[in-house]
């Protein structure tokens, strides 16, 4: 149980921060083809 529980963390963060990352990344492409659209 010692072993398991420091990987669970790490890994709950890893989900979490790659979750946020992916999302900002949506919306930042999401913003930029949207500015593009207009612009046209």
């Amino acid at each position: 149980m010692r072993i398991r529980d420091p990987l669970k963390k790490p890994q709950l963060f890893e989900v979490y921060a790659i979750t946020i990352y992916f999302a900002v990344t949506i919306c930042l492409i999401l913003f930029y083809s949207y500015n593009l659209f207009n612009s046209l």
